[in-house]
């Protein structure tokens, strides 16, 4: 093993191992019920893994500081067409899910599991503060037939190195918000 990689490995054991998990406020509409609802538990189970508690709010609750989601079923078709959502990570703040383009390309049984794993990609952007891609896991770019079939099963999990700098970026965010109090 690599030292890097040593390094990364003991840094993901420690932050996960750790008792109290790191907490992040999001807030979002219930939208279509069950749908949104079901996509919002994928989420929080991808970040569950790596001792994340996702916290979720509805807009008239949102406290200050935490990440909004809105879903647009109506996307024009020559805003970044390839896209399945949009976050602002140098903001820090906002994501806009491409709700319809999810359901065009994806059977209605899918719709869940592809947009929790689209909520769940975007958090890590505004986690991490820049906008990345990771070779493998929830923070590819573009996921195959593979990851979507992967999805069905199991949530995609994040790289390595995704892990790290969502913990380095929770830490940097608490200590902005911190500053503001």
């Amino acid at each position: 093993m690599k030292i890097p990689g040593a390094i990364t490995i003991a840094v993901i054991t420690a932050v996960t191992a750790s008792a109290a998990p790191q907490r992040v406020a999001v807030c979002s509409e219930i939208g279509n019920g069950f749908a949104i609802a079901r996509a919002q538990s994928i989420a929080a189970a991808v970040y569950s893994k790596i001792g994340v508690r996702i916290d979720w709010h509805r807009p008239a609750s949102c406290p200050a500081g935490a990440i909004h989601i809105d879903y647009s079923y109506q996307t024009p078709s020559d805003f970044m067409p390839k896209a399945l959502a949009r976050a602002w990570p140098y903001e820090g703040i906002h994501i806009v899910l491409f709700c319809d383009r999810i359901q065009k390309q994806h059977r209605p049984e899918q719709f869940s599991t592809v947009l929790g794993h689209v909520m769940a990609h975007e958090i890590a952007h505004i986690l991490e503060g820049v906008c990345r891609h990771s070779e493998s896991g929830i923070m590819k770019a573009n996921w195959t037939v593979d990851d979507y079939s992967a999805m069905a099963f199991h949530p995609l999990a994040f790289a390595d190195q995704d892990v790290v700098m969502i913990h380095k970026g929770m830490e940097a965010r608490e200590s902005r918000m911190a500053a503001l109090r």
